[in-house]
């Protein structure tokens, strides 16, 4: 069970035809974090379907695996949507390892055919860089090389897929649907790099749009730069169909 929240856009009495938007949140999150940005949305004229990523909130999965199996969940929240309205605009934010979970389930042609855009807010970009850097924080004398080596074998045992299966940037270079990277350089979750290098991965340079900023932590630059953040996602929201 994925619970979530389908939200009709002001004005509207339970139409699902329109354009929607589907937002994926990130760890430590759930579908209730994500109300602030689908109030923006909303105004916009667009519904909005909000949920519980696996192993959070109402969510009883018991793993996080970095957007890998949960990209899953968002393909058939994707393929939901289109069946009520496959001819309105239907767009994809993720934050954080939400944006993982987006832009691996971008890798799916079929699935990128049913989006119009894409918005990653601090996007974490390779699950296996996260992992290493977990492992270095538990400082436990081992070498790094050989703690990824044996994490990555019980990962694919366990789970089904290797770190390198995670990797954002593999999955999105060929996108064709408008594309907005938010990131901070004061990030040191998913510091700057992250983002740019899932902006620097696609190969389509009219598609696009890389925002940058200096002062924001981790996934608060919806606050400390609402306006400019309001503005930058209408400049992208001009360019879908």
């Amino acid at each position: 069970m994925i619970p979530a929240d389908y939200i009709y856009a002001l004005g509207e009495e339970g139409d699902k035809n329109n354009p929607t938007v589907i937002l994926v949140h990130g760890l430590g999150g759930n579908r209730y974090t994500n109300y602030p940005l689908a109030e923006m949305f909303l105004q916009k004229g667009y519904n909005v379907l909000t949920y519980d990523q696996r192993s959070s909130n109402e969510n009883t999965a018991q793993y996080t695996t970095f957007g890998y199996w949960e990209k899953y969940d968002l393909i058939d929240y994707i393929d939901y949507v289109y069946s009520h309205a496959p001819e309105q605009v239907i767009g994809i934010w993720g934050t954080s390892f939400g944006g993982a979970t987006a832009g691996l389930a971008m890798g799916d042609k079929d699935v990128e055919n049913k989006v119009d855009f894409l918005i990653l807010d601090c996007p974490v970009s390779d699950m296996k860089w996260m992992v290493e850097e977990e492992m270095r924080k538990m400082d436990i004398g081992l070498p790094i090389s050989y703690m990824t080596f044996c994490g990555n074998i019980i990962n694919k045992m366990e789970l089904g897929f290797s770190y390198d299966d995670a990797n954002v940037c593999d999955k999105i270079a060929d996108i064709e649907i408008p594309v907005l990277v938010i990131n901070s350089e004061a990030d040191t979750l998913t510091p700057q790099f992250m983002g740019q290098e899932i902006y620097d991965s696609i190969q389509n340079e009219e598609i696009k749009m890389i925002w940058t900023v200096t002062d924001s932590e981790h996934t608060e630059i919806w606050l400390d730069h609402n306006q400019e953040y309001r503005e930058k996602v209408q400049e992208l929201l001009n360019f879908t169909k």
